[in-house]
């Protein structure tokens, strides 16, 4: 062989070696980007696992803090409702009482009332005996009156009612009295 074929033996040769490292050095460089594409996506599965715990986590950290402030809130209601209805009752009790002391006053107006009236009754009473005794006490002495008295006290009655009747005039000559046109 000659020198030239040898020369071009060995170029053809080295190309072919250069080309098979070029292939080696690709697929070498493929399989280094594909290793490399699956370790960034089981990192990213694994970020993304991790971030769903995470996630998760947090969800169960906010319901247990929302837990804590609805149990704070019912508390705090069951407290504001204790106290409201502790409230009402002392307020049904004052109006109780106020009722009460009403209702005693009230009662205590009417037998006061009721006693006033029994005690005007017994003066009433009084009085009428009193005035019945007088008036008996009067027919008894009008009774007892002769005739002669019984016939002035006529007559001082007819002379007191004479100026209703009419116009009378005194007449001086005997002291009598007449009718007057």
């Amino acid at each position: 062989m000659s020198r030239d074929q040898f020369v071009r033996q060995r170029q053809a040769q080295a190309e072919r070696e250069v080309s098979i490292a070029q292939i080696d050095q690709q697929q070498a460089t493929e399989i280094a980007e594909q290793t490399k594409a699956i370790s960034i996506a089981q990192k990213s599965q694994e970020q993304s696992h991790a971030q769903a715990k995470a996630n998760e986590a947090k969800a169960d950290a906010v319901r247990a803090a929302q837990a804590v402030i609805t149990t704070e809130q019912v508390a705090s209601a069951e407290r504001a409702k204790q106290v409201a209805l502790v409230l009402a009752a002392q307020e049904a009790e004052q109006r109780a009482i106020g009722v009460k002391v009403e209702a005693d006053a009230a009662r205590q107006a009417a037998e006061s009332r009721a006693e006033a009236i029994r005690t005007l009754a017994k003066a009433n009473r009084d009085n009428y005996e009193v005035e019945a005794a007088g008036k008996q006490a009067i027919n008894q002495a009008v009774n007892t009156l002769s005739e002669a008295q019984i016939n002035l006290q006529a007559k001082l009655t007819l002379i007191q009612a004479l100026p209703k009747c009419g116009r009378w005039k005194r007449s001086t000559a005997y002291g009598s009295c007449r009718w007057m046109d």
